[in-house]
């Protein structure tokens, strides 16, 4: 390929950055205006196609490119004879953990084809231990209504990442090394340090919030709410702007979770989970 293409090119993906980030900067003061572009940036298929299949593009471009792509709902996990109590999805984005009001859990693997199938269903009732097939999750049932996750370690120890409760809603998120916390208010999400004093509240959610979380790097931010949507803040400047709304839901989302890097949102009403992914541009 000549030195002209490649910089026609380069030039193209740095035109796309900068207009996007216009649009964002703009949603603050003309909503309607923001709302045309993420919804241009949504149905842009074929942008997303010429730029997987042009591996010249640098590294650092598709890093910026990946960053302000919206999630796109890859899969939806359904249930007709029960209903969830509860999500969670590991770290690495492989595995999806969920509860049920009739008292078991289901583990979700993710396969070669970035789709999630049924592994294991284990009852509350009984003590469990499995192991998921790439080693690096267990879950164990520590006590009737709780499921513990173990992670293995580089030193291939298991330390605990979470516990599971049953007929339990998150209704807080705290991030792990930035001193924030995210809790609710109504239709409010509060932003707050560990002094409980309010940074930022984000508005938006026209019911009710039942769920959030928030990255371990403090940078994203998401919210579940009776309105039946989930809606993803990104940090800019110190200040979280709404970054996108997640739509599809029939019921509330009552369940949330996101793996660290941010590429990865569960969002769960009482009879679906839906996966949500920002497209892989390597």
């Amino acid at each position: 390929m000549n030195t002209l293409t490649k910089i026609i090119k380069q030039f193209f993906a740095i035109s796309f950055i900068f207009a996007t980030l216009i649009c964002s900067s703009l949603k603050a003061t003309v909503p309607n205006l923001s709302n045309l572009c993420l919804n241009t940036l949504q149905h842009l298929p074929k942008l997303r196609e010429y730029l997987q299949n042009h591996g010249e593009l640098s590294l650092e471009i598709k890093e910026k490119i990946q960053k302000i792509m919206p999630f796109e709902n890859t899969q939806t996990l359904q249930e007709h004879q029960k209903s969830f109590s509860s999500v969670m999805i590991t770290p690495d984005g492989k595995t999806i953990i969920t509860g049920f009001d009739d008292k078991t859990v289901k583990v979700f693997i993710k396969q070669n084809n970035d789709q999630f199938t049924e592994f294991q269903t284990l009852n509350w009732h009984q003590d469990f231990k499995i192991t998921t097939p790439d080693g690096n999750t267990t879950i164990t049932r520590p006590q009737y209504g709780l499921a513990k996750i173990w992670l293995k370690q580089n030193d291939g120890q298991l330390s605990e990442f979470k516990t599971l409760h049953i007929n339990w809603i998150l209704l807080f998120s705290a991030a792990t090394n930035q001193n924030t916390i995210v809790t609710k208010d109504y239709c409010n999400v509060i932003v707050k340090n560990y002094q409980s004093r309010n940074i930022q509240t984000l508005r938006g959610h026209a019911d009710y919030i039942l769920s959030v979380a928030i990255t371990p790097d403090s940078n994203i931010i998401v919210s579940g709410s009776k309105d039946k949507t989930a809606k993803v803040w990104v940090k800019q400047n110190d200040q979280f702007t709404e970054f996108q709304e997640l739509r599809g839901h029939q019921g509330e989302v009552y369940f949330i979770d996101i793996v660290p890097k941010g590429n990865t949102i569960v969002t769960a009403s009482k009879d679906e989970v839906k996966i949500w992914i920002k497209p892989n541009l390597n």
